[in-house]
């Protein structure tokens, strides 16, 4: 068969505004492109979990092409995926609907897609013209963007417009995936000091993967001190030290003048492939949980030395003016010997 053209847009609105359509669904060869689900050996990425289900009765509907193998094979999942098969927020993802006859929209048998159970927006786009069935449709949603890190689930359900089948007539794709989470925070958060004593901020970096032994990757970690110091700052951050899914590094400022000096950090990381970004002070991502906002350093003047008042204890200063009393110097006198 040749090139196929895509058309007749169809919305439908779980909640709001319709997400965009995924469109790449045409091949060189004018075939229909179901994403794998395997990393490549040069990418680490652990894929998104994929499964269809369907009814007895109509086990074709989300199969690519709508074609169950023979021989025992496991049907393809005719999935709309980002290429690398890991699903992340903001990501569209989907399925195309294969079948004789069209999909349903009666209210009772209407297509449903949701994530963690929340409605969602989604896109039908019949394909024009089909392959192998009088019928094809892609479904899609945008994963929302503030998804709360941890794992999560899409799910789509769609029946035909026939239900001449016994078992419902409909087929389902459940979306298992998930969204990490990282943090920076910086150490100690306040503290006070004589000017010209040297003071060192500590800066960490954690990444919180969704699952264990997920790739992370941490860029460089970016520093500011407000105002500059007038005598030294230095800084490890731009190439920090890791350990597993931890960053940290150091920045050290100083001070010949008194005055309260603040600290931010920033960074961008990936993990899975999902970037974050991270700041102390909001302006470059939130802190993250567990995360920290700015550090602050006061330096104070140094007191000045008190001057020696000199004299010998027990012996009574004259006044200014005026002669001492002969009294007076008898006492003294007899402290100076050890007399009584």
């Amino acid at each position: 068969m040749g090139s196929f053209a895509i058309g007749r847009q169809r919305s439908f609105s779980g909640l709001g505004a319709v997400g965009t359509a995924f469109m790449a669904l045409v091949a060189a060869s004018g075939t229909l492109v179901a994403a794998t689900l395997s990393a490549s050996a040069a990418s680490p990425l652990v894929p998104s979990a994929i499964s269809c289900t369907a009814s007895s009765g109509e086990p074709q509907i989300f199969y690519v092409n709508g074609v169950v193998p023979s021989g025992g094979a496991t049907p393809q999942c005719a999935t709309i995926l980002p290429a690398s098969g890991v699903i992340l927020p903001g990501d569209t993802i989907g399925a195309v609907y294969s079948d004789e006859s069209s999909i349903n929209t009666a209210p009772n048998l209407a297509t449903a897609f949701d994530v963690d159970g929340v409605a969602q927006s989604f896109t039908l786009t019949d394909i024009i013209p089909p392959q192998a069935l009088a019928h094809q449709t892609s479904i899609t949603i945008t994963v929302p963007a503030n998804l709360a890190p941890g794992l999560h689930t899409a799910t789509l359900k769609s029946w035909d417009s026939d239900q001449t089948k016994v078992g419902g007539d409909f087929g389902q794709v459940i979306f298992t995936f998930g969204v990490s989470d990282a943090s920076i925070k910086i150490a100690p958060t306040s503290a006070t000091n004589p000017v010209g004593q040297q003071h060192v901020f500590t800066v960490t970096v954690t990444a919180a993967p969704f699952t264990a032994n997920l790739p992370v990757v941490f860029g460089a970690i970016t520093t500011s001190v407000t105002p500059t110091p007038d005598t030294t700052s230095s800084t490890t951050c731009p190439t920090p030290t890791i350990s597993g899914d931890v960053a940290t590094c150091t920045m050290t400022i100083n001070s010949s003048v008194a005055g309260t000096f603040t600290a931010n950090a920033g960074v961008t990381l990936t993990i899975n492939g999902q970037t974050l970004t991270r700041s102390t002070d909001g302006t470059n991502g939130p802190a993250g949980s567990g995360g920290s906002g700015p550090a602050t350093k006061t330096y104070t003047a140094t007191p000045p030395t008190p001057t020696p008042t000199g004299g010998v204890a027990g012996i009574t200063t004259a006044p200014a003016t005026g002669a001492l009393s002969d009294e007076t110097l008898i006492q003294s006198l007899a402290l100076l010997t050890g007399g009584s």
